[in-house]
């Protein structure tokens, strides 16, 4: 569990990272690492972080990077935060030790480095679905679902506010930047 450090200090590049668990790791701490877009941080995130990290004594959440995610093909109007806000919304919360951005389209090259003891997703993914588990498995790591909370999704979200919206802009960037719904 998080101590009252301040938010910027949760946020680390992978190098910084890598210290912060091998240090917490020679004091016998259980690290549990979870990872997504969090474009649209909501309640169903909260809950599944907050299980998340009971899952052991430091919680990492790895985002994908805003070109990560527009490799995804979440839409062209994605991510609707960037990388920055995203960041600092997921450190400010209690339940997460560790902030950490990755540009590729898995966390494979971040799991093998961090080896953490157990890879979570949420309930929306079966357990030979989670991206990873065999690299964290390979290392004698577990992975393993969490719950949900049911009718929250970001994808829904969007949608019911893209509906609501019509053509009228809809993205939420930093306040130097405007982006307009693809249309």
């Amino acid at each position: 569990m998080t101590t009252s450090r301040g938010t910027k200090a949760k946020i680390c590049n992978r190098d910084e990272l890598a210290r912060h668990i091998a240090a917490r790791k020679r004091l016998g701490q259980r690290v549990v690492l979870t990872n997504g877009c969090f474009d649209l941080l909501h309640v169903g995130h909260v809950s599944y972080l907050e299980q998340a990290s009971r899952e052991g004594d430091c919680l990492i959440v790895a985002i994908n990077s805003d070109d990560s995610i527009r490799s995804l093909g979440k839409g062209p109007d994605r991510p609707l935060f960037d990388e920055s806000q995203r960041t600092t919304m997921l450190a400010a919360l209690e339940s997460i030790d560790y902030v950490v951005v990755f540009d590729e389209s898995t966390p494979h090259a971040l799991l093998e480095t961090l080896q953490p003891d157990v890879l979570v997703k949420g309930g929306t993914y079966a357990d030979d679905e989670i991206v990873g588990r065999e690299v964290v498995q390979a290392y004698g790591g577990e992975a393993r679902v969490l719950g949900v909370t049911p009718g929250v999704s970001t994808t829904d979200i969007v949608h019911r506010l893209r509906s609501e919206q019509g053509e009228a802009t809809f993205a939420i960037g930093s306040p130097n930047e405007t982006r307009r719904k693809a249309g």
